[in-house]
Order: structure tokens, then C-alpha cells, then sequence
């Protein structure tokens, strides 16, 4: 809850693309405003958490440690502040839409694409990464070549996820890409493109040591193309 709310209160203020804001001659990246900000909800949240455990541990062992610590008056302040400051979070961390699924499509805005000063505004680069999933291509060569090769029932790769025999490849990645049940976010290290995950209520595949997997990874690139797909670890 901490998180959304740091990233709440700074894409409030400072649009994605700019990437931070210039104080004078000093930039300061969003990321670090967001990381100083979750740093003093953790450091509030803990003191409520603190308080709660004081409280409790009175009744057991007959006495408030914390209020040995820093006396009745500055006890009680620190519990009056860290109830309403952890209140206020979760109430603001409610309010950031990027909590919530959107179109059961989506969970996390800021993360699926960059800020968009245009019309459509983010909506738009929402639409425009749907489209793709909605129209996505699956070369043979990449489902033969690439993803049974390396992650099929029969793959000897022994480093890799495998699926397992009675799960259909092909249909779970048609579900994950155009179904409702996914969530998506940016490829990884820089690299172009969307990451698309499903989670099932059974098994898919196995990981290199055998522990059962239940999420399937889909990965498209900028065209639309499907470009590796496996039983996440």
C-alpha cells in the first residue's frame, strides 16, 4: 500500500516522461522521490505497528516497554501520529488506481506505458498494447523452434521451466494474450516490448527442480509477435 501511494502522490505531480524534476541546479529522479516517500510510510506504518505490538504485550507481560522507553506523553503522541498517519496511507493508497485491475486487463498504468501527452493520454498506449495481444502473431519457428524446444514436455534443457504434457501451449497462450484473467507490464532490461501473465488454478509445467508452476509467461514485442512463452518460476 506504501508504494502506491509514493507513486500516487508523484505522477500526481511529476508526468512519467520527464523522469524527475529540477530543483535549481539539482534533478531528482522520480524514482528517488518515490523511494524517499515510501521510506517515511515504512518508518510510519512500523511505528504503528510498534505501538499496536507495545499494547499488546502489556497484558501479557504487565508492562508497556515502549512507554518505558520515551514516557506516557511521548508514547501517546507517537500513537496518536503513526494511527493517523497509517490511516491517511491506506486511504490514499485506496484512491491510486493503479491498485485496482483495469478492464481486467491491467494492473499497474504507469508500468504498462509512458506517459502520453496527447489526447488519449495513457488510455490510448493502453489500447494500443491490447491491439497488439488482441492481434498477436505465433511463428511455427517460434512455437517449434523456440518454446517447445526450450520449455516443451520433451525440451532437454535441463536448466529451463518445462510445460507439462497435458497442457495445451497453444490455447493458454491464446487465453493469456486476448482472455481477461492476465496482468501485463514492460519486457524486462530495457528490452521492447510487453509481458503478459496468467495464473491457473492447475499446474502447467514444472521448474528445473520439479516444483509444480502455475503461471504462464507470454512475451510479444512491439509488432505484436509472440516471441517466448513458458511456465514462470
Amino acid at each position: 500500500m506504501v508504494q502506491y501511494v509514493a507513486e500516487g502522490m508523484v505522477y500526481s505531480v511529476v508526468p512519467a516522461a520527464t523522469g524527475g524534476l529540477s530543483v535549481g541546479c539539482m534533478f531528482i529522479s522520480t524514482d528517488a522521490m518515490i523511494a524517499l516517500l515510501g521510506t517515511v510510510g515504512y518508518a510510519t506504518t512500523f511505528s504503528n505497528m510498534a505501538v499496536k505490538a507495545s499494547d499488546s504485550l502489556e497484558g501479557v507481560v504487565g508492562t508497556n516497554v515502549m512507554e518505558n522507553m520515551v514516557g506516557e506523553e511521548g508514547y501517546q503522541k507517537i500513537a496518536e501520529a503513526s494511527q493517523s498517519g497509517s490511516e491517511i496511507i491506506f486511504m490514499m493508497g485506496l484512491m491510486n488506481p493503479d491498485l485496482y485491475v483495469k478492464d481486467q486487463r491491467v494492473t499497474n498504468i504507469r508500468q504498462v506505458a509512458a506517459y502520453d501527452n496527447s489526447e488519449g493520454g495513457s488510455e490510448s498506449q493502453f489500447q494500443k498494447v491490447f491491439d497488439l495481444a488482441d492481434n498477436y502473431t505465433l511463428s511455427d519457428d517460434t512455437f517449434n523452434n523456440h518454446i517447445l524446444d526450450r520449455h516443451g514436455p520433451n525440451s532437454t534443457y535441463g536448466n529451463k521451466s518445462h510445460f507439462n504434457v497435458d497442457f495445451d501451449i497453444r490455447e493458454g497462450i491464446d487465453s493469456t494474450l486476448i482472455g481477461d484473467n492476465f496482468v501485463v507490464g514492460p519486457n524486462t532490461a530495457g528490452r521492447e516490448g510487453y509481458i503478459f501473465e496468467q495464473t491457473f488454478s492447475n499446474p502447467i509445467g514444472t521448474s528445473s527442480n520439479g516444483k509444480p508452476l502455475y503461471i504462464l509467461k507470454v512475451v510479444i514485442d512491439e509488432a505484436g509477435n509472440a516471441i517466448t512463452a513458458f511456465p514462470k518460476k
